[in-house]
């Protein structure tokens, strides 16, 4: 599976992106996971967008489970997904287009985005039935 999480944000603090690049690091055994970070909001038009499910991340909503999660993941890999597209702070022109809350709060993208990949990180783990704390 290919994790894209596109993310608009100027400057993403250097303790989110450490925390990034540790479970990007951690989930090379399992998947591909790349951030795209989008300076202005225009960036999101100029890209060519895979195909597979893309999820904007919304906040004011209940979240996901890391259970619940770990269900999605497996069930998009059941039925041949193999490209899944997280949007933080932006929103593509698509239809297909579902939402996705990591927080009832309001918290900052680049947290958002070192959210994602723990729980990424964390549904493959509950899934294989491996313990994903240290």
């Amino acid at each position: 599976m290919n994790y894209t999480i596109y993310i608009q944000e100027k400057k993403i603090e250097s303790f989110f992106m450490d925390n990034i690049k540790e479970f990007t690091k951690r989930l090379s055994r399992y998947c591909k996971i790349q951030l795209i970070q989008l300076k202005k909001p225009q960036e999101i038009t100029k890209i060519k967008l895979k195909p597979g499910k893309h999820f904007v991340i919304v906040e004011d909503q209940e979240s996901v489970s890391s259970e619940k999660f770990a269900g999605m993941i497996k069930q998009m890999e059941l039925h041949g997904v193999s490209n899944c597209n997280f949007y933080i702070n932006c929103r593509p022109e698509i239809d297909n287009i579902e939402q996705f809350s990591i927080s009832a709060f309001t918290i900052d993208p680049g947290l958002i985005a070192a959210i994602l990949c723990e729980q990424i990180y964390r549904g493959y783990r509950i899934n294989l039935g491996q313990p994903y704390h240290k």
